[in-house]
């Protein structure tokens, strides 16, 4: 009974993936409208997509927007082969995101189109922090 009620709690979702916010590409243009059914349904829900124009070094954390009512964090869009190593094995920028975020308040996070590597990854710490992991697929 106890973590149902602790679950019932929790009302932010993050939804991670490889869009660029606000309208920068299809991806982005889908997962605002997924944002806008799960707002509806009374959740908190925050996005952390990439930006080209974000430096690579910037912390996740100080890249903080509010777009129609979502909140926004980018990182940096992985301009070599050593950012791209990073992008596909790596959730230290996820977990940072979290932490700002409050983790006993997140009931899920949705992976859109996310690597195989860093998935394992997440869904390890997810799983050791109670949180539930949602895979949005398109490709």
């Amino acid at each position: 009974m106890k973590n149902i009620m602790k679950n019932i709690m929790k009302n932010e979702i993050l939804y991670i993936g490889g869009f660029r916010l606000p309208d920068s590409n299809a991806a982005a243009h889908r997962v605002l409208v997924v944002g806008k059914i799960l707002a509806r349904l009374g959740y908190s829900v925050n996005y952390l997509g990439v930006d080209i124009r974000t430096s690579k070094m910037l912390d996740v954390v100080k890249t903080k927007k509010n777009y129609v009512g979502f909140r926004q964090f980018a990182i940096g869009y992985p301009r070599n082969i050593f950012d791209w190593f990073i992008y596909l094995t790596r959730i230290c920028y996820i977990e940072s995101t979290i932490k700002n975020i409050g983790e006993e308040k997140i009931a899920a996070l949705i992976v859109y189109n996310f690597p195989a590597i860093a998935l394992l990854r997440l869904k390890r710490m997810c799983n050791r922090k109670n949180i539930v992991i949602i895979g949005d697929c398109t490709e």
